[in-house]
């Protein structure tokens, strides 16, 4: 079945169950990074990491790229976070 829409709830608890099946796949894509260029860091909803390491000054990420689709809170920040403990990734969730 192919989708025409898909909500934040549904991406969350499509990354949820993802992590369930497989989570170390799913925390290292989660956590790498990505070199980009200017052009994808300046995206009006993407979220990129700005900082200088090896020669590159934009890094994208999975969630970065997932956060775009649904567009940037006031804040600035997007609507899909990932949650850690003590360096584990536990779950998905709605930023609040």
């Amino acid at each position: 079945m192919i989708k025409d829409t898909v909500s934040v709830d549904e991406i969350i608890d499509f990354l949820n169950e993802l992590l369930v099946l497989d989570r170390d796949a799913i925390q290292e894509l989660t956590v790498t990074h990505v070199p980009c260029n200017e052009y994808l860091a300046t995206h009006a909803t993407v979220q990129v990491q700005i900082c200088v390491n090896e020669n590159n000054k934009y890094w994208v990420g999975m969630l970065g790229i997932l956060n775009g689709l649904f567009g940037i809170r006031d804040d600035g920040y997007g609507q899909i976070v990932a949650v850690f403990d003590n360096g584990s990734l536990i779950r998905f969730e709605k930023n609040c």
